[in-house]
C-alpha cells in the first residue's frame, strides 16, 4: 500500500536540522527525520518555510561577529 503525505523536503546541515526540530515543537508541524541532513516537514506549507527561514536568519545574525558591530 502506498501512502502519500503533503509536506516539504528539507536538506540542511546537522546543526540546522536540530534547530528545525526545536522550532517544530513551537510552530506545531511534524518533522520526519530521514537521515543526518534530510528532513520531511509534514503539513508544512509556505508559511512554515518562511517562519523557519526567518528564525534561522535571526540565529545566524546573533552568531555572526562583525568588526563593524564593535563600539568605538
Amino acid at each position: 500500500m502506498v501512502h502519500v503525505y503533503k509536506g516539504l523536503f528539507l536538506e540542511c546541515d546537522p546543526p540546522t536540522k536540530q534547530f528545525v526540530e526545536y522550532i517544530s515543537k513551537q510552530e506545531h508541524f511534524e518533522v520526519i527525520v530521514l537521515d543526518e541532513t534530510h528532513l520531511f516537514l509534514q503539513g508544512g506549507d509556505e508559511k512554515v518555510i518562511n517562519s523557519i527561514q526567518r528564525r534561522i536568519d535571526d540565529l545566524q545574525n546573533q552568531n555572526t561577529y562583525s568588526v563593524f558591530d564593535k563600539d568605538q
